[in-house]
């Protein structure tokens, strides 16, 4: 038996702002793989506490503290090396964390530049 490393074929780089009760995230999800990424499905959890209000660019459904943004109509396809910009607006009990864990279409991402 042998295992193989694989690397992951896309990155999220997260910023955002908090106020208050609010927040907004916005991720950049790039795809690092050498093939097309067609209809996407980026899984993360939210810190307790946060809510999603609205979103952006994603067809979005939370499920307790798990988000899963599902490709819109008119980014469903993201070519090796490009990007795509998606975001919520979100209300938190205290806890402005952002999400340490991503999964595109059930493989792991790496986080940051």
């Amino acid at each position: 038996m042998s295992f193989e490393r694989v690397a992951p074929t896309c990155r999220i780089t997260q910023t955002g702002s908090a106020w208050g009760g609010g927040l907004i995230a916005n991720l950049t999800l790039t795809n690092t793989g050498t093939t097309p990424v067609s209809g996407w499905k980026l899984v993360f959890p939210l810190t307790l506490g946060q809510t999603i209000i609205s979103d952006w660019n994603t067809d979005l459904v939370q499920n307790g503290d798990m988000v899963t943004a599902a490709n819109a109509a008119y980014n469903g396809t993201i070519a090796p090396g490009d990007s795509i910009e998606i975001g919520y607006l979100a209300n938190h009990t205290g806890d402005t964390s952002a999400s340490e864990r991503y999964t595109l279409n059930g493989r792991a991402c790496t986080i940051g530049d």
